[in-house]
């Protein structure tokens, strides 16, 4: 009789575990809370509208998609460059972008009509990795493969107003430190330069011997981020290098692409591990590894203080929801008395 009891006891307690629903484990918040679905190509550069709805991405096709922040929704989809598109850059008003590519035009395009206005021919021909415009959206930096960094008119002649010759190599990169009359460069020489536009003068130059891949200034002046083939982001002050450094060297792959948010603190770095590691660039500490992307993520940019878009070769954009993200706290141990 025990036995049965026994018996039927288990039984109803498994019963009622089968029956009983278990609860949903709470999601990260490192998870994309939206993916879009690019089926043109590769994702290789994004931009977002300043103040705007509006997400321009570039593929390895030429096209570039405008899409909708709101709705997720493709408004346009323009032919913008032979080969692959490098680069796409809004002006500070959110009124005008502009693309580069494999070829040797930069592309200038009305944002709220869609419609290319002009294209910028630079001398020295293509393919162009990189450049940026200055604050007012009438000028900009161009790097060459040429070797040079060219300084010039957003017109359609695009009258040169300065050129910058020291690299040895062609420029793969550019970038203003914040709304000051600095910026540097980085090429395949594997050398960083900062520049002052003003005298056209070279400010420091320093070796990057794993080889630069990836340049951008923080907006608020004070810091270069230089990301070396390596997997090494190297923090500069405008003339050392480094002041500061990121990421566990030498472990996590090459990368591809970095992006500071505006206000400064925080940058992210796409690697070809398919990660994106989030980190402090003033502290060097890891806030976050990003993990969803099932290709190899290219290209990064903020959408706003909460959210970072990222694009993968497979033609997905995921958009990360990262603002409540906060380093770890550093434990000290303390020294024996």
């Amino acid at each position: 009789m025990r036995a049965r009891l026994l018996t039927l006891l288990l039984f109803c307690t498994a019963l009622l575990a089968a029956c009983t629903p278990t609860p949903a484990a709470p999601l990260p918040q490192n998870v994309p809370v939206v993916v879009w679905k690019d089926n043109a190509g590769a994702i290789t550069a994004l931009a977002v509208q300043p103040g705007g709805g509006l997400v321009v991405a570039g593929n390895d096709r030429g096209s570039v998609r405008l899409w909708d922040v709101v709705t997720g929704q493709i408004r346009a989809t323009l032919n913008a460059q032979a080969g692959s598109v490098n680069h796409i850059e809004f002006t500070a008003d959110g009124k005008r972008f502009a693309t580069c590519g494999d070829d040797r035009f930069v592309s200038i395009w009305d944002a709220t009509t869609n419609t290319l206005l002009f294209q910028i021919d630079i001398p020295g021909g293509g393919p162009i990795r990189s450049f940026t415009f200055n604050s007012d959206g009438t000028r900009m930096l161009v790097g060459g493969v040429d070797r040079y960094v060219r300084y010039l008119e957003v017109t359609r002649k695009g009258k040169e107003i300065r050129t910058f010759l020291g690299h040895t190599g062609a420029v793969t990169g550019v970038s203003w430190l914040g709304n000051t009359r600095r910026f540097a460069s980085i090429g395949t020489d594997n050398k960083y330069i900062l520049w002052d536009v003003i005298e056209g003068s070279v400010v420091s130059s320093l070796p990057i011997p794993q080889g630069p891949v990836a340049l951008q200034g923080s907006s608020d002046g004070r810091t270069f981020a230089v990301a070396g083939a390596d997997g090494q982001v190297s923090i500069s002050d405008g003339v050392k290098l480094p002041v500061a450094q990121v990421g566990a060297f030498g472990t996590q792959g090459a990368i591809n692409q970095i992006a500071y948010n505006a206000a400064g603190d925080r940058l992210a770095v796409t690697y070809r591990d398919r990660l994106v590691r989030l980190y402090e660039p003033r502290s060097g500490l890891l806030i976050a590894e990003l993990r969803g992307h099932t290709a190899e993520p290219l290209a990064a940019a903020w959408l706003d203080a909460n959210r970072l878009l990222t694009g993968d070769r497979d033609g997905q954009i995921y958009i990360w929801t990262v603002g409540a993200l906060r380093p770890p706290p550093v434990t000290t141990t303390p020294r024996p008395s």
